[in-house]
């Protein structure tokens, strides 16, 4: 993925044909920040939707600016009253260095 801010879209429904064409999932996650938050002025640079299992995957997006996605953290809590995404969740990407040792690395420190 590209140099950018990072947040994760969980539970997005994935559409058809979506596996072979990123350019769907980029414009369904430009759909949620457009329609379900009502930001106009966020750019999504790029996207990349994990596989999981009954449930829909994790989409990791990048967004252009930091004031971009400090906009879309400040009103993700709007998508829980929009009809087509109440069941959409946004968070704010964690980069490698704040996550916590693996079990095993903590286990021997």
């Amino acid at each position: 993925m590209e140099k950018g801010e990072k947040i994760v879209i969980k539970m997005l429904r994935e559409r058809d044909g979506e596996t072979n064409n990123p350019d769907i999932t980029k414009g369904c996650v430009e759909a949620v920040i457009r329609d379900g938050l009502r930001l106009h002025d966020v750019k999504v640079v790029e996207v990349d939707r994990k596989k999981g299992g009954r449930n829909p995957g994790v989409v990791l997006a990048t967004i252009e600016t930091k004031k971009q996605k400090d906009k879309i953290l400040k009103n993700k809590s709007k998508l829980k009253h929009s009809s087509a995404y109440s069941r959409v969740y946004i968070e704010g990407s964690k980069n490698t260095g704040s996550k916590p040792p693996h079990n095993s690395e903590r286990n021997r420190m």
